[in-house]
């Protein structure tokens, strides 16, 4: 049922979605008030005469400054921290005018506290209800039950920021579900990040195999080539596929995304960094030159030819004694 609801929300525009919002806001900002009253009176209390025009105007003030603060902008599935220091301005915003109405109306019957109470509740629950909202869609996804249970089990090794950045991009996933942090770090040992406990690499076999962990993704773009290799070198006993995430740098220039994973090259397993080859001293023997391969019908002769031709020989001789 609650997928069917998420699902129905998500596929409805823009415009609904933040008509429904402004709805909810304005319930809960009457609410809020009768609440502030009743806490301070210590009763439940309900408006009348004045009072309750006070109330019921309440939103007219509340609403046209959360629309000027952007609060029907944000997607509630990524709201941030960025975003809750909005809405805590915003409320207190509309506090200090509504509080300024009720004091220039004269009305009497109003204890001064409704005032700051209605503050403090203003800000637990409309920040409250985005903070829940988020929640509800980014932990219940509306993928259909098929799919969900179809998402493979990873572990993220590196709980640095680029596995903090790729464990985020991960939680929106269809594909893959972060289980867990693997790093070398003592002092982060048996903590949390993302909701995600860190787990030190003496944990790896259990955690393989107890969690059924079909990937494991090294976040680790900063890593010495040797430390990479001890990593990769331990991996190889356990049934898992390993993949790469690109550096940040590349990530900061938008060539790649968090989630261009990568397959573990064979660059990745070499004992040295790889040496590119001098093009001047190849064009030198190659351009213009009758050029013969013997085992060209190898794997290594046929990329010979494949990088040969890219420097314009004139004539190729492909020299082979087996079936090619």
């Amino acid at each position: 049922m609650s997928f069917r609801f998420i699902k129905w929300f998500i596929s409805l525009s823009r415009i609904s979605k933040r008509l429904i919002m402004l709805f909810f806001d304005t319930f809960l900002i009457i609410a809020i008030l009768v609440s502030s009253f009743s806490m301070r009176l210590g009763e439940w209390f309900w408006p009348k005469d004045d009072i309750q025009f006070l109330i019921y105007f309440a939103p007219l003030v509340a609403i046209p400054i959360f629309i000027w603060f952007g609060l029907y902008r944000a997607i509630v599935r990524y709201i941030g921290f960025k975003a809750l220091w909005v809405i805590v301005q915003a409320v207190s915003l509309y506090s200090l005018f509504w509080g300024v109405i009720v004091l220039l109306s004269g009305i009497q019957g109003i204890p001064r506290s409704v005032i700051l109470i209605n503050w403090m509740l203003g800000i637990l629950l409309v920040g409250g209800s985005r903070i829940i909202g988020r929640w509800w869609f980014s932990d219940k996804k509306p993928h259909s039950v098929n799919t969900f249970n179809k998402r493979k089990n990873v572990l993220v090794y590196g709980a640095g920021s680029a596995g903090i950045q790729l464990a985020t991009a991960l939680s929106y996933s269809q594909e893959l579900n972060p289980l867990a942090f693997i790093d070398d770090e003592a002092s982060i040992s048996n903590h949390q990040i993302m909701g995600l406990k860190v787990y030190s690499s003496d944990n790896l076999k259990e955690l393989v195999f107890s969690k059924k962990i079909e990937e494991v993704l090294l976040a680790m773009p900063s890593a010495s080539r040797e430390r990479r290799n001890e990593i990769i070198n331990n991996l190889e006993s356990y049934p898992v596929l390993v993949r790469t995430v690109p550096a940040i740098s590349e990530l900061a220039q938008g060539k790649l995304k968090i989630d261009d994973l990568n397959s573990v090259s064979i660059n990745d397993l070499l004992g040295r960094d790889p040496v590119p080859p001098n093009h001047n001293y190849l064009r030198s023997d190659i351009t213009d030159k009758v050029v013969m391969v013997t085992g060209a019908g190898g794997s290594i002769g046929s990329e010979l030819c494949r990088q040969i031709i890219n420097l314009n020989p004139k004539k190729i001789i492909l020299f082979e004694h087996n079936e090619f």
